[in-house]
């Protein structure tokens, strides 16, 4: 993210993420639902342990190809629909003034199925 106003600066902090190659392995390697479920808190804690002590968290999950399962164990869609219910859940639980936007690449419909589960989705 830039951000060229000094005031926006200064109100926010600007943490950047990147994902583990080790849970980038694990994307593509889930073997069952219950796998993805487990995927999908491993991301959740990732998230938590950054905006921990944060004032007014929010969360720009950037490129959800990049970030959701991408297994051939069981149907994309549900796949990617479980993940992020999970995940959402997860902080939801764990920090409830966590604010969550997902930036997504709306290629072949693939925004659709996630945009009544996020806050805002921003597609491309």
């Amino acid at each position: 993210m830039v951000i060229k106003n000094p005031f926006i600066e200064r109100q926010f902090h600007i943490n950047e993420f990147i994902v583990s190659p080790r849970y980038n392995f694990l994307r593509f390697e889930v073997r069952n639902i219950n796998e993805v479920y487990k995927l999908a808190k491993k991301f959740g804690e990732e998230v938590l342990r950054i905006v921990a002590n944060k004032t007014r968290p929010v969360a720009v999950l950037i490129n959800e190809a990049e970030l959701g399962p991408e297994s051939t164990c069981c149907d994309l869609i549900t796949q990617r629909r479980e993940f992020w219910k999970t995940f959402l859940a997860h902080l939801s639980e764990n920090a409830p003034a966590l604010h969550t936007v997902l930036v997504c690449e709306d290629i072949a419909g693939r925004c659709g199925p996630l945009v009544d589960i996020f806050e805002a989705v921003v597609k491309l």
